[in-house]
């Protein structure tokens, strides 16, 4: 699904001083240091990604980003690169790194990267990953120290790259201006077929997850520790053929879309959450009919209600202790079971439904918002006061409802079962028995696949099987929960039919006391599944009361090393057979087009890095 994070989108308008250039040459121009004495940012950066511009400062013989400045000038003049965007630092808002992009007609990318190095010698890295953090990250680096740009990738070590055995990125040109702005263009195949690359998959339909980059660069000759000049968001690369997504960061077209569609926005959020001094700590906030009355989430007429898309919102002060949120949904007559709507981790902040398709949200009687806080430092005197979630909610009746259907041990039917020491694989099986009984005859259409474990996973695969046969297989291979706690996988839409079954694989690096369970050390083993039309599917999981949805759990089985975690580095995403695919050998069956169902969606994470750890 479409992704990027509202908060660490930094949309600085442009100063006013008019320029011979058109507008229209500058719509894709980045400048990573700022020009105005009047902005925020006294020696930053102005975000210009996708603006109409009429106006630019003048350039100056004493502005310190001249050189720069004209060479993105003259890149939007020619034309050299479609689309671009500026991802900032968490650290400073205002240094940041240029992205420039265009997706040719000969099946290649060719990219520009820019950032200050404040130096004559330096290095400048962008990588693309499963969870956008280092770990199993494809990269592309520079350095000044011989010229060089380099095709290498990362495993579970956060160390400096690794030089992939074939060289498929080529060097195009580079140069260090005279102000420190280190700039190198490159260009590479969408698909190199090479063990270590993955794919750059066309990202371009809204139920096709965008691209996860990261960066990273420094002022010495070779890599170092980049301190606080990293970044990481996620980027749509493709533009859409239809016209209606454009590439780019698209928060904005998703707050457009919200505006354009929906009959109200409605938060539902915590007031005032003491956090408590503890490590797992779980809050439940109940929403009964009235109190949706009341909130403007139902109307109290018999109109239905739709939400066509949402908005995690946390807290800056909370971040730290905010480990998932879902939203569950209960029914008049099944009150004791509740149906997972919506569920946040680290990384999934928002999302939106494309024109005709949304969740009904007025069949439920009562809804409920879980928050599983983690306060591991014992941090006291902390209060969260407005995280939550809004809803963006429509009457207009849609052609296509969605369902979510959670798959694994959900309810961690295996709370306090010991996953073992060291590397174990464990396998979980959701019965045939399960869709035969809950499918209708046309099956569904899964448009979104989030796995999720805790920080001892290593690798997830979430696979459905037909007749004896693997037809659908979607993985993380390298597992990275403070990056991402449960990550979409990239890949098209795919089917699923009656008497499928589902098997969804774990493996973990335990401790010795390492268990199944609900707290932040414990372990999960899971799957999430957004599909079309929404069925009465929606749980299968260890113990359940459902005995047809009955997860059957295979055990688990003693690794002896690293190579029966049966991944490589792309763990065949990068070979010819799964290579279109992204992340998971994912088969087809999904109409990206049918009853509109693809038109203008997204779901949304990514900005800069946030996490503090020393990764990208």
């Amino acid at each position: 699904m479409k992704t990027l994070v509202k908060r660490f989108i930094i949309m600085i308008s442009a100063v006013a001083a008019s320029l011979s250039t058109s507008a229209s040459s500058l719509q894709y121009m980045n400048i990573p240091r700022e020009l105005s004495s009047s902005s925020s940012c006294n020696t930053g950066t102005i975000n210009h990604t996708g603006k109409d511009l009429s106006t630019l400062s003048s350039l100056s013989s004493t502005n310190p980003n001249d050189e720069y400045l004209a060479w993105a000038m003259a890149s939007a003049q020619s034309e050299s690169y479609a689309n671009s965007i500026y991802i900032p630092t968490t650290a400073d808002e205002c240094v940041g790194l240029g992205f420039y992009w265009t997706i040719t007609d000969q099946g290649t990318i060719d990219i520009a990267v820019a950032v200050h190095i404040d130096s004559q010698e330096g290095w400048v890295a962008v990588g693309f990953s499963e969870t956008k953090g280092m770990r199993g990250a494809d990269v592309v680096y520079f350095t000044t120290q011989g010229a060089k740009v380099v095709d290498a990738h990362i495993k579970d070590e956060l160390v400096k790259p690794y030089d992939d055995e074939k060289q498929d990125w080529i060097l195009q040109s580079y140069t260090v201006t005279d102000d420190g702005y280190l700039i190198f263009e490159a260009t590479r195949s969408l698909n190199t077929y090479d063990y270590f690359d993955r794919p750059f998959v066309d990202d371009s339909s809204s139920f096709v997850e965008d691209h996860k980059i990261i960066g990273a660069w420094g002022s010495s000759a070779d890599l170092v520790y980049h301190g606080n000049n990293r970044v990481r968001s996620s980027v749509q690369l493709f533009d859409s053929q239809e016209g209606d997504i454009a590439a780019g960061l698209n928060y904005e077209s998703f707050i457009t879309n919200m505006e354009a569609r929906m009959d109200k926005s409605v938060f539902m959020g915590l007031t005032s959450l003491p956090i408590p001094l503890m490590e797992t700590y779980y809050h439940d906030q109940v929403f009964t009919y009235n109190d949706l009355l009341n909130l403007g989430v139902f109307s109290g007429s018999s109109d239905d209600v739709y939400v066509i898309g949402y908005e995690f919102i946390i807290q800056p002060e909370s971040v730290k202790y905010m480990h998932h949120i879902v939203m569950y949904g209960l029914y008049n007559n099944s009150p004791f079971v509740p149906v997972p709507v919506f569920a946040w981790t680290p990384g999934e902040d928002y999302l939106y439904f494309p024109l005709g398709t949304g969740v009904k949200l007025s069949d439920f009687q009562q809804i409920f918002i879980q928050y599983h806080v983690d306060n591991k430092d014992m941090d006291p005197n902390k209060i969260d006061t407005g995280s939550g979630v809004r809803l963006y909610v429509s009457h207009t009746p849609v052609n296509i409802e969605i369902g979510m259907l959670q798959i694994g041990d959900p309810f961690v039917g295996l709370e306090g079962t010991n996953i073992g020491s060291g590397l174990t694989r464990h396998t979980f099986e959701c019965p045939s028995s399960c869709t035969e009984k809950r499918l209708s005859n046309n099956g569904i259409t899964v448009i979104s696949e989030s796995l999720h474990m805790h920080s001892h996973g290593k690798r997830i695969v979430n696979e459905v099987i037909r007749d004896e046969t693997t037809i659908h297989k979607a993985f993380i291979d390298f597992w990275d929960f403070d990056q991402s706690g449960t990550p979409n996988v990239q890949q098209q839409p795919f089917e699923v039919k009656r008497s499928d079954s589902f098997r969804t694989t774990c493996f973990f690096d335990g401790e010795n006391d390492t268990k199944y369970g609900i707290g932040s050390y414990d372990e999960m083993c899971m799957a999430f599944l957004l599909y079309y039309p929404k069925s009465s599917i929606s749980t299968c999981s260890v113990n359940f009361a459902d005995n047809e949805c009955s997860t059957n759990y295979l055990g688990k089985i003693q690794l002896q090393n690293e190579s029966e975690l049966e991944r490589l580095f792309t763990s065949g995403i990068g070979s010819e057979e799964g290579g279109d695919n992204g992340g998971g050998n994912g088969s087809g069956g999904g109409d990206d087009n049918e009853d509109g169902s693809a038109g203008g969606g997204g779901n949304g994470s990514g900005g800069g890095d946030d996490n503090g750890d020393g990764d990208a």
